[in-house]
């Protein structure tokens, strides 16, 4: 198994370079792809959704010409509370990203990944670890129980695309030991 790991700061074009000089070099071919990207672009380099979309279409293009075969799924830029502006993009952008995958759907799958990061409709800056930081920085970055609720909630769709089913519905020894 190997991943195609992001750095601090990263923004698609970061990303589309390395896919262009080796990072897409695997000698097993991927059984799914997850490619999250986007919030740096809107953000960190105040773009604007339509040219974030067009950077995260190129990424998700390359990947599927070098491995057609291997799904690929395009989670929604999650949402923070950096400001207003930043918050209209990202649903700009969430838009744009689910019409585009709507037609490929043999091979692209969008999921919206919001509802982990809200409470009762609304962002929670309970969930990101930034507020927690030395000094408290603008909620971006989801803390560890923020990362379990994406992770339940992207494992039904991981599973159905390799066949599996999702583990957190077992009891948890029977998940580690195979013991009912």
């Amino acid at each position: 198994m190997r991943s195609i790991l992001a750095s601090g700061g990263d923004d698609t074009r970061n990303l589309l370079w390395r896919l262009m000089h080796g990072e897409l070099d695997f000698h097993n071919t991927p059984r799914v792809f997850i490619v999250m990207i986007g919030v740096n672009n809107l953000g960190h380099l105040g773009q604007y959704a339509g040219q974030a979309a067009g950077g995260i279409r190129r990424i998700v293009e390359r990947i599927h010409h070098a491995f057609p075969d291997s799904p690929l799924i395009l989670p929604g830029v999650l949402p923070s509370l950096r400001s207003a502006w930043v918050t209209s993009q990202t649903t700009r952008l969430n838009h744009m990203l689910r019409t585009y995958a709507a037609p490929r759907g043999r091979w692209l799958h969008y999921i919206d990944l919001a509802p982990c990061l809200q409470t009762g409709g609304k962002v929670d800056a309970s969930l990101f670890m930034d507020p927690l930081l030395s000094p408290p920085g603008l909620p971006l970055h989801p803390c560890a129980m923020a990362q379990a609720r994406i992770a339940r909630h992207l494992e039904p769709l991981i599973c159905r695309l390799l066949g599996d089913y999702p583990h957190h519905l077992l009891p948890p020894r029977a998940a580690y030991c195979g013991v009912p």
